[in-house]
């Protein structure tokens, strides 16, 4: 999501700031806790191999941060917030309102039902190849506790947990979560929003 420059170090370093599912860091002794014996492996378009170690975790919307370092930039994805005054049901006339942020509101991506997204992820095993799951974007009930989760139709495995959802213009516009049924998101509006958040505690 973001690179920084840190000059604390004799020469140039990069840090790389990666957003993905706080369920893969837990530990399988309690529920919301990182394991304690975690190891991190980040791998890179290329093959590129880093060492990643946890930065923040929020167990309640489901968003870990991982910071990796390297002696040269990173690439960065292009974030597009989802427009919160689109209405999602109109029998009900809801809206995201539920995905408020910051007051910035230029430039949004509106979201309709109907609209094509298509989810990302990478492979657990060698050679860590990338998954994609085409889909749409529906108005829908998600089963899991979490209000702000929007749906899409896109078929994902459990790999694909923790991966972006980007629209057609390849922007990140959420981070995905599984089920076996669709692809439950958090929209990037409230990751951004509990990143900054995480980022002011640590």
């Amino acid at each position: 999501m973001e690179c920084d420059t840190d000059n604390d170090h004799r020469g140039d370093t990069f840090t790389g700031t990666i957003l993905t599912s706080a369920i893969l860091l837990q530990s399988r002794k309690a529920a919301a806790v990182v394991a304690d014996d975690l190891k991190i492996d980040v791998y890179m378009a290329g093959g590129t191999f880093f060492k990643g170690q946890v930065f923040a975790v929020d167990f309640h919307y489901n968003i870990a941060i991982i910071k990796i370092n390297s002696d040269v930039p990173l690439p960065t994805s292009t974030v597009r917030f989802i427009d919160n005054s689109v209405a999602l049901d109109p029998g009900n006339r809801a809206g995201i309102a539920r995905c408020q942020d910051s007051p910035i509101s230029s430039n949004r991506f509106s979201l309709y039902p109907g609209t094509k997204v298509l989810a990302l992820g990478r492979y657990f095993a060698d050679s860590y190849d990338m998954m994609a799951a085409h889909g749409e974007f529906s108005y829908g009930h998600c089963d899991f506790d979490c209000e702000e989760l929007l749906i899409a139709s896109c078929q994902i495995k459990k790999n694909g947990m923790g991966g972006p959802l980007i629209n057609s213009l390849g922007e990140v516009i959420g981070v995905n979560f599984y089920d076996a049924s669709y692809t439950p998101f958090l929209p990037i509006n409230i990751v951004y929003r509990c990143y900054r958040d995480l980022k002011k505690q640590w």
